[in-house]
């Protein structure tokens, strides 16, 4: 099913020929043709699968960690760069 929605989307992003593509292949109905088998009994999760969802949310922790790291530094600098210079202190008053 993920490759009849891959296939989909990659043929279907080209203009004009995928809005064909997509008439006449019809990924629904290609879709719905697959195998349906019930669900069965899932196994109890392991530990490999919780180090795996670990994983995932340090990564997930980091990708939204570090640009405010980088942002907090970069106003840090830049405020200690202004009060170093008194640029503040400097404008004329009209």
């Amino acid at each position: 099913m993920a490759a009849n929605l891959g296939i989909g989307v990659l043929i279907g992003s080209i203009p004009i020929f995928g809005d064909l593509f997509d008439i006449v292949w019809r990924l629904t109905a290609a879709t719905t043709r697959l195998p349906n088998s019930p669900p069965g009994r899932a196994a109890p999760p392991q530990l490999r699968d919780w180090a795996f969802l670990g994983l995932l949310a340090a990564i997930f922790a980091l990708i939204f960690a570090i640009p405010i790291f980088c942002d907090s530094r970069c106003l840090g600098l830049i405020f200690a760069w202004l009060s170093a210079n008194d640029a503040i202190d400097d404008v004329p008053v009209v």
